[in-house]
């Protein structure tokens, strides 16, 4: 069942925060339509077996590539870097991994 209530959704978004390192994110994003799946799906060619599309997600693999393994390498870094330009205009300004639930 993908279903979640409010509260599961919370401490979902709370345990996985850390997305690739978290195996119950990769696990989580397995049973649902993520943004860039829904993206590929509205967006598919008209030439594209809607079967062989269907057989794609439901065995899709994880995505990775050797630019967003950079960028998950340097985020701390990036992060920093960021906060440390900002900070020229907005002193106070500070940036951080948070998790934020209504």
């Amino acid at each position: 069942n993908v279903a979640v209530s409010s509260e599961e959704a919370c401490q979902l978004q709370a345990s996985t925060v850390q997305q690739t390192a978290s195996e119950e994110w990769v696990c989580a994003r397995k049973v649902r339509i993520t943004a860039s799946l829904a993206h590929d799906i509205v967006h598919r060619k008209p030439s594209t077996d809607p079967s062989r599309m269907v057989q794609s997600i439901v065995h899709r693999q994880p995505f990775t590539s050797e630019a967003t393994q950079w960028g998950i390498q340097h985020e701390d870094e990036a992060r920093a870097s960021y906060v440390a330009e900002r900070r020229k205009s907005r002193p106070s300004i500070d940036v951080s991994v948070c998790v934020a639930c209504m």
